[in-house]
């Protein structure tokens, strides 16, 4: 999933899956997001309020880059 997609639907009050995050995630990690969209992203889960399927996705996204 392209971080904007990812960042509109947080914007309005969207859960992200599990799959979603990690993609999302992963792009990040792979050093292929800018870090004005990174800064987005982590605002916007922040405001929404992180769901349970977007923390599962972000911790097996930071496992793998372990």
């Amino acid at each position: 999933m392209p971080l904007k997609n990812a960042l509109n639907l947080l914007q309005n009050g969207n859960d992200l899956s599990a799959e979603e995050t990690f993609e999302v995630f992963d792009l990040i990690f792979e050093g292929a997001a800018l870090e004005s969209d990174i800064e987005a992203l982590l605002l916007a889960l922040k405001t929404k309020g992180e769901s349970v399927s977007e923390i599962q996705g972000a911790v097996t996204s930071m496992r793998s880059h372990m």
